[in-house]
């Protein structure tokens, strides 16, 4: 990620050919070659060269990204796309590069702690605990409740004592503020995170999007917290009795999700977390590991143009049709919440869910 854009890689992108077109899904699915890494890099180069005034309008494009990082596959100079047109969002946002937050997407601390208050064991939720959940701002939602359960089912599963949840769990990390371009929200969030998670030994993230992050914005703006942080997923692998037969009759198909995947690098964990759940590795989409397709979730876009991004979460439900498997799993809240809206029958299920059904619950 970075603090400011990098002058060099917009120009790359400005005089490109645009042989990353076929794999940014903004542009895939909107058919319009604006919505590109190339368009979208080569507007923020015109308006930071001062060509272009920094309107709302002019900047509207740069937000026409799901952070997805799939272009760089197809580019030669490996540019980082959506952390330049981040960067430039929060540099420009007063002049009109930020983007409002849709009142749906906006999180709620105190509804979040309610929520997660309702789902957690009570005795879990101990104000001296040192090793704190935080599931992170996808998942403290109401239609994501059901995966919160799972979670605890599944701590209970592995013989898990010293997990727990306080106010902090809630806590946002800045990553939505920061990718509409509001510099300064996302900044107090940072400190107050940073701040209040250093109570702690260790602090496990639930969300993808939250720890990558945290893992990789933070320590730009001297906020390292890597000594205590890790992924559920890392803490849950490592103390998983991987013995006996299979549990979940069912053949699934593994989805990777971008942050999971191409921002942290978890793909074979998931996988033998499935192999051993289901007595069979789990079908590959026709888009998998570093080429897997987005789910169409990714902030800002999300925000600006719902269809587009629901038409992207369509890509990978007929992916999972081809495969003929009886279940999509994934390992993002947010990636579940996107294919329940484009399909709400589509049977999805997150990771955490799949693993819970050994207890029998």
């Amino acid at each position: 990620m970075k603090i400011r854009p990098d002058m060099r890689q917009l120009g790359l992108c400005r005089y490109c050919p645009t042989l990353c077109q076929s794999r940014c899904p903004a542009g895939f699915v909107s058919g319009n070659i604006s919505f590109s890494p190339w368009g979208k890099m080569s507007l923020a180069k015109r308006i930071l060269d001062g060509e272009l005034a920094a309107t709302p309008a002019a900047c509207a494009a740069t937000a026409m990204c799901y952070e997805c990082l799939a272009c760089r596959e197809a580019c030669n100079h490996e540019n980082d796309v959506p952390s330049n047109l981040a960067a430039f969002r929060n540099s420009y946002g007063a002049q009109g590069a930020a983007v409002q937050i849709p009142e749906e997407e906006r999180y709620d601390q105190a509804k979040a702690w309610a929520l997660l208050q309702s789902v957690a064991p009570t005795w879990r939720m101990e104000d001296a605990t040192q090793v704190l959940l935080v599931p992170g701002e996808e998942l403290l939602r109401p239609d994501s409740a059901h995966i919160l359960k799972a979670i605890f089912v599944l701590l209970d599963l592995i013989g898990d004592k010293t997990v727990g949840i306080t106010r902090d769990s809630v806590l946002e990390s800045g990553h939505i503020a920061y990718l509409h371009g509001h510099g300064a929200e996302a900044m107090a969030q940072m400190k107050q995170a940073y701040k209040r998670l250093g109570r702690y030994k260790r602090v496990l993230f639930v969300s993808p999007h939250s720890l990558s992050f945290v893992r990789l914005v933070w320590p730009l703006h001297d906020l390292d917290r890597s000594k205590i942080e890790t992924s559920l997923l890392e803490y849950v692998g490592k103390r998983i009795d991987f013995s006996g037969a299979g549990f979940f009759p069912h053949t699934v198909a593994w989805h990777d999700p971008c942050h999971m995947g191409r921002h942290l690098g978890f793909y074979q964990l998931p996988r033998d977390l499935l192999a051993w759940a289901c007595n069979r590795a789990p079908t590959e989409l026709a888009h998998h590991h570093d080429r897997s397709q987005c789910c169409g979730g990714g902030y800002p876009m999300v925000s600006v143009a719902k269809e587009t991004s629901l038409g992207t979460a369509r890509l990978v439900l007929d992916e999972f049709k081809d495969t003929g498997a009886q279940y999509l799993v994934t390992g993002c809240g947010q990636c579940v919440r996107q294919f329940k809206s484009a399909a709400p029958d589509a049977p999805v299920l997150h990771l955490f869910e799949v693993l819970a059904t050994r207890s029998g619950l």
